[in-house]
């Protein structure tokens, strides 16, 4: 707006015009633009339910707006689905069951959810508002009884036993020897796990690791004696060399080869005469071996006679074959059943009543007529 300056006396007086200042809701063109009230969106359309209709103006501090229809809105009324007070909010503050299921949604904790309710059907003191998982079932609810940290409802399998959850620990004993395998399965009840043979643990089942190298074998776990069976029975993770069978025979030192090294030595085995080895670690070397030798007295494989002696002529030479002592062309070996009588011999004619058995058949004069009784006498 403009104004004027007077003169005063001898010099200019001040402008008496109106000074520029920011916009207000007013009626007036506060910053002299020429505009009045521009940018309060004056006219525009505004109010909702029983006020809709209005439109903007200017409040009564010019420095806000208001809708023109604000106060023509009464208390909210419940279900008529209209906002009563103008507030842009339907039926605010009123109790509605919007899901059926029975609880308004001032109480209910989803009201778009008929399941989520505050029903206690299996009466185990939870409802699913409070997170029972079955609420027809009393034993599944969010409880957790056996203060393991897991509920039936999460999983529990026995919410009355607090060494039984999801993910415990369990080792076997499956051979039974006291020592537990560090090898582990996570179950809830480990009744229904077997081992190896197809059966429980002998030893049963623990909370804690084991140290047993191998929990199929009960002669094998820690602090057990060395047993000679090529296995390391105390599980120190070492086989003692004494228990090794470096020579592939059947036998180690611990169980009697006395040369670990020679497959030739063992327990049983047969002696190679003449080797120097005690081939069946008997501490006898060569024991029962010996050379043939004839004059010894014995007769050893290969000699027809041995009379103790190397003398031909005796009736065993001295290379110990029989001889034919008396000339008839028969030895001993060859037949001949007296030796010392030249008429007798395989095959020589019987000579009736001379008291041999000249043909050595076993049947002395078999062909000697039968003499007369009185030649007899």
């Amino acid at each position: 707006m403009y104004g004027t300056i007077n003169c005063d006396g001898e010099q200019w007086g001040e402008c008496d015009g109106q000074v520029p200042q920011a916009e207000m809701c007013d009626d007036m063109d506060n910053n002299c633009n020429g505009q009045i009230d521009e940018g309060w969106q004056l006219g525009e359309p505004c109010g909702s339910g029983e006020c809709a209709g209005g439109v903007i103006v200017c409040s009564p501090d010019a420095i806000t707006t208001v809708c023109s229809t604000d106060g023509n809105g009464s208390q909210e009324i419940c279900g008529d689905n209209i906002d009563n007070d103008c507030d842009g909010t339907v039926d605010e503050g009123c109790a509605v069951d919007a899901d059926g299921d029975g609880y308004p949604s001032d109480i209910d904790c989803d009201d778009t959810d008929a399941i989520l309710n505050l029903d206690d059907v299996d009466m185990d003191g939870y409802s699913t508002c409070d997170g029972d998982c079955d609420d027809f079932d009393p034993v599944l609810n969010p409880g957790d009884y056996d203060g393991d940290g897991v509920t039936s409802c999460g999983g529990d399998c026995d919410d009355t036993d607090g060494s039984k959850y999801p993910g415990k620990l369990w080792y076997p004993d499956c051979d039974g020897d006291g020592a537990g395998s560090g090898l582990a399965i996570a179950a809830c009840d480990p009744s229904s796990y077997f081992c190896a043979n197809g059966a429980g643990p002998d030893g049963g089942w623990s909370e804690v690791a084991g140290t047993d190298c191998d929990d199929e074998n009960p002669l094998r776990f820690p602090g057990n004696p060395e047993l000679c069976d090529g296995r390391d029975n105390d599980c120190d993770g070492v086989i003692p060399a004494s228990e090794i069978d470096a020579d592939g025979d059947g036998f180690a030192a611990c169980s009697g080869d006395c040369d670990d090294a020679n497959p030739t030595v063992r327990p049983g085995a047969d002696e190679i005469c003449g080797d120097g080895i005690d081939n069946d670690c008997d501490l006898i070397v060569d024991e029962d071996c010996y050379e043939p030798m004839c004059g010894d007295g014995a007769i050893d494989p290969g000699e027809e006679c041995d009379d103790g002696n190397t003398i031909s002529g005796d009736g065993c030479s001295a290379e110990c074959r029989m001889e034919d002592a008396d000339g008839d062309g028969w030895s001993v070996a060859e037949g001949d059943c007296d030796d010392s009588e030249a008429s007798v011999h395989p095959g020589a004619p019987e000579i009736c009543n001379d008291g041999f058995n000249n043909n050595c058949d076993g049947y002395p004069d078999e062909v000697c007529p039968e003499e007369p009784e009185s030649e007899r006498e």
